[in-house]
């Protein structure tokens, strides 16, 4: 599934702009922690020019061509009812794991936008023990596992 055709075995191209999400491990079901991740999605999205926020046309016409991927492993509550409809609305929302169960071993995105971790957004930039703790945690370790904790075995090309 998604936005493109398979580019031989063991290896899908999605066509879409795939916004690259990692949400926070046990936190991502906190509706304020999970407004920080809605809120850096879309402001990843309007600086890059994919949407315009300002103009309605304009940003519904950028949305359908974006596709979401998460990278972690965390279930609900927010994939269905908001992230799909919001980010991702005409196009089924993958995740890591359900890409390596189908055998998808190379992922080739045409266009990739990558969503800093809800820690960094501006919601909390008052709150100094949030902004130390995101200007240590701004890599992707512990960010891109599976569902076991371990490293994933996805290639992603760019």
């Amino acid at each position: 599934g998604g936005g493109g055709g398979g580019g031989g075995v063991g290896t899908l191209t999605l066509e879409t702009t795939v916004l690259l999400v990692t949400r926070e491990r046990s936190e991502h079901n906190n509706v304020l922690h999970a407004s920080t991740d809605f809120l850096n999605m879309f402001m990843a999205l309007h600086v890059l020019g994919v949407i315009d926020g300002r103009d309605p046309a304009r940003l519904r016409r950028g949305m359908s061509q974006v596709q979401l991927l998460l990278l972690d492993e965390q279930l609900g509550p927010f994939e269905e009812w908001v992230l799909r409809p919001a980010f991702s609305p005409d196009h089924p929302v993958l995740k890591v794991s359900r890409l390596l169960a189908e055998g998808v071993v190379r992922l080739r995105l045409r266009r990739a936008v990558f969503v800093p971790p809800g820690y960094t957004s501006i919601l909390l930039a008052r709150e100094e023990r949030w902004s130390a703790f995101a200007s240590r945690s701004m890599g992707t370790r512990g960010y891109c596992t599976s569902p076991g904790g371990s490293r994933s075995r996805l290639r992603a090309r760019v």
